[in-house]
């Protein structure tokens, strides 16, 4: 798969995971799981922000269950949020994409990103960190 198909599939895993979290009487959790699941399975290692688009879904999944976090009801919360942002994003805007992964590095503090997020501790896609 070249980096645009495994994009391209990156962005509908990431639609569909978000459709199915803000659908009626979805269970975000198992939304997530299944999503870093076809995430890690499909395009990990091969669309430019996978890594980023497993992590969001893993580290969601982790509020409801880590032992440190444990709250289902924040995981909900913080899930249907971050699927609802999702699908605001302009997904032909590689700028508007990393806004979105660089606010949501922390799910349980998601932070606002400004316009051009370049400061020093900004999220990189790959391509940016090559030589």
């Amino acid at each position: 798969m070249t980096t645009g198909g495994a994009n391209s599939r990156l962005y509908a895993i990431m639609t569909g995971a978000a459709h199915r979290v803000l659908a009626p009487l979805s269970i975000p959790y198992e939304v997530g799981r299944d999503a870093a699941t076809e995430i890690a399975r499909g395009v990990i290692d091969t669309a430019d922000l996978g890594g980023l688009a497993y992590r969001l879904w893993a580290e969601l999944t982790d509020v409801a269950d880590h032992p440190r976090v444990n709250n289902p009801a924040l995981c909900d919360e913080r899930s249907r949020m971050a699927a609802s942002e999702w699908l605001r994003v302009d997904i032909t805007d590689d700028t508007a994409i990393m806004r979105y992964f660089e606010r949501w590095n922390d799910p349980i503090k998601p932070r606002e990103v400004p316009a051009s997020p370049r400061d020093d501790g900004a999220l990189r896609p790959r391509w940016e960190d090559a030589p």
